[in-house]
């Protein structure tokens, strides 16, 4: 095996890592991110009925958990939507790098052509089109 027949299966392996993994790990961390968001019905948890402290209010209120509670999970929420864009944009610049790379030669250009080619026809490897990404939730300003 020659250094560039290696180089060529290592920028394979990077396209994979930008088309197949990271591109994953990003749409988990998006779904993660819209189910924190689908939390915000969890309000009725933390409800009380009676009167509100310190008036003659009578009625359903948030106890004194909920606002706490709220602001942690905004903050998570917008963590792992952090995460998800990050993973994206991470996969998007390996896959940049490996194509710039395998441009300065020929022959390992046509190296990484034929991996890059092998991973799109095997359907082991779940490719990730870049349009068809889960959007993350950002938490309600």
């Amino acid at each position: 095996m020659t250094d560039k027949h290696q180089v060529s299966l290592t920028l394979g392996e990077m396209w994979l890592a930008g088309s197949s993994y990271l591109p994953q790990a990003g749409d988990h961390y998006a779904g993660l991110s819209k189910e924190a968001g689908g939390s915000d019905n969890a309000g009725a948890r933390f409800e009380r009925y009676g009167t509100i402290p310190g008036t003659p209010v009578s009625g359903t209120f948030p106890g004194p958990v909920f606002p706490v509670w709220e602001k942690v999970r905004d903050q998570f929420q917008g963590i792992l939507a952090e995460s998800a864009t990050n993973l994206y944009d991470a996969g998007d610049l390996v896959i940049r790098v490996a194509e710039l790379f395998a441009s300065e030669d020929q022959e390992i250009a046509a190296g990484f052509r034929a991996e890059v080619a092998k991973y799109q026809g095997d359907p082991e490897f779940k490719l990730v089109d870049p349009h068809s990404r889960q959007e993350p939730d950002q938490p309600d300003e």
